[in-house]
């Protein structure tokens, strides 16, 4: 038999590591406190989940004269054959889209001017076309699975605060200028309270985010008159 010393020393390791009482309830306790936090993690998003198709199902038809605008902003940004819907509810205080499969927009049960529609319908539909539903399902099993990781819910707000930006960037280009455009969002946002939640892209999340997207999209104009619309 091999009784070579290098042998022997590395087995002597290798069960004391295998065996060792520190190392075994480590690991226990590392594995509880995972357990544990996705379980909390899976009921949050469980709950919001819910929440969101609650909402969803006890909305109602929009009338004629929105249905009308919706369609035609959808039409002229090339989402007609996508089987997107509108509709109100009155247990939301803002607009917002959700949905993969069939995205379904949803606004608050109040009276818009046709300005303020434009404007809510095209930031909306914008997320349509970004995907932005798409990542932030990913993003949100990834918040779930590595809910410990302060860096993935940094990459998370970074996301939704970009994606915002983006939404605001397009809708600024199509509509008519930055002044109108966060003027009608701001006036929104005086007459309602905000609401936040990682399923779904909102029109505005509370008024320090509008805020900070204000102020970055006129450093933007700023820095780029040339390609601005005139207000």
């Amino acid at each position: 038999r091999d009784r070579s010393p290098s042998r022997g020393l590395g087995d002597v390791y290798k069960r004391q590591f295998d065996t060792s009482p520190l190392i075994i309830n480590v690991t226990r306790a590392v594995a509880i406190v995972w357990i544990t936090g996705l379980a909390v993690a899976i009921m949050i998003y469980v709950f919001k989940r819910f929440r969101i198709l609650s909402i969803r199902k006890e909305s109602f038809a929009c009338n004629k004269e929105m249905n009308r605008i919706f369609y035609e902003i959808k039409e002229q940004m090339g989402l007609g054959k996508c089987k997107i819907t509108l509709r109100q509810s009155y247990r939301t205080t803002t607009a917002y889209v959700t949905g993969i499969h069939r995205p379904c927009v949803i606004v608050n049960a109040d009276h818009f001017s046709e300005k303020e529609m434009r404007v809510v319908f095209a930031h909306e539909l914008t997320h349509v076309v970004h995907n932005d539903i798409w990542f932030r399902y990913l993003l949100a099993v990834a918040s779930i699975l590595n809910f410990f990781n302060p860096v993935i819910w940094i990459f998370y707000r970074r996301f939704i605060k970009y994606a915002e930006y983006a939404c605001d960037y397009s809708v600024c280009m199509s509509e008519n200028g930055l002044h109108e455009y966060y003027e009608t969002i701001f006036n929104l946002a005086v007459r309602n309270n905000n609401l936040y939640d990682m399923l779904s892209a909102s029109l505005y999340e509370n008024k320090n985010s509008l805020r900070e997207r204000m102020e970055h999209l006129s450093l933007i104009h700023i820095s780029e008159p040339t390609r601005r619309t005139p207000i």
